[in-house]
């Protein structure tokens, strides 16, 4: 029997929105995305649902109905958040035979973009949860015919609880990680093992791909946080010799960089004041 989908419950869209500015210029709510935002976050913490918040997700009954709890998961770095139990499907979409498969997923492709909640049924007892660049599932628990529930949120294959990455002086270590995997790649003329061996060392926290894709990478997730943290204190941020702007106070089309107006250029020392 094919597989059939119940309830979808849509969570909440990731994307930076876009409107248009007094100057007929795009504006931004945030200078990253959500692709950008969940490539920091898979290097931070592993899929599953987080401990301690909420119902932790839980599967469970009442008056006939399946609900999954409040609580957050994270799905190949997309945080979703439940603040309110959702009802997934009644006891009777599942017939004799049947099972329910109750999931979590992020969503990527180009019809949906976001967190959801739904339940799968089908007779297969041997089910996999789908995991592409699409949709990554997690799957909560499995309700059966009778109405009897396996709890597969410890289950690291279907589920699995999130864990985080200690991130204590995080920027600083990314820092230092890319200037010592810089480095060692300068020297890859002199001794291309030791300067590969290095920059392996210093990028650690990703995995795979070569010596400079490493670098590329340390380096895209380093401005991409410094964005971020520009954005959360709504002032300009400086990192590594690089000043990054909050989108409140900097707008840029592909070719201009627009600054508000609280910022101010003096002519005679042709210096440009942000604030």
């Amino acid at each position: 029997m094919a597989l059939s989908t119940t309830s979808i419950k849509t969570v909440y869209p990731m994307d930076s929105m876009v409107s248009e500015g007094d100057d007929g210029l795009p504006v931004y709510d945030r200078p990253y995305n959500a692709s950008d935002l969940r490539g920091v976050m898979r290097h931070l913490v592993s899929d599953g649902v987080c401990g301690g918040f909420g119902d932790e997700l839980a599967v469970s009954i009442s008056g006939g109905s399946w609900y999954v709890g409040t609580g957050a998961a994270v799905t190949s770095g997309l945080l979703i958040d439940n603040e309110e139990a959702v009802k997934v499907l009644d006891s009777y979409d599942i017939s004799t035979g049947e099972y329910a498969y109750i999931i979590v997923a992020g969503r990527f492709d180009s019809t949906y973009r976001d967190g959801a909640i739904y339940a799968k049924v089908t007779n297969n007892t041997d089910f996999e949860p789908e995991r592409t660049e699409s949709v990554w599932e997690l799957v909560l628990g499995r309700v059966d015919w009778l109405g009897n529930l396996i709890d597969f949120r410890m289950n690291g294959e279907m589920c699995g609880m999130m864990a985080a990455v200690p991130v204590d002086n995080l920027l600083n270590e990314l820092s230092a990680a890319s200037v010592a995997a810089t480095d060692a790649a300068m020297g890859a003329a002199a001794s291309a093992n030791a300067a590969a061996a290095a920059a392996t060392q210093a990028a650690g926290k990703f995995d795979g791909g070569s010596c400079c894709a490493q670098i590329e990478e340390l380096k895209h997730q380093q401005t991409v946080m410094g964005s971020m943290i520009a954005d959360l204190r709504d002032e300009f941020y400086y990192l590594d010799e690089k000043v990054y702007a909050p989108s409140s106070k900097a707008s840029f089309d592909g070719e201009r960089v627009t600054l508000a107006t609280t910022c101010q250029y003096n002519e005679e020392t042709q210096a440009i004041t942000l604030a």
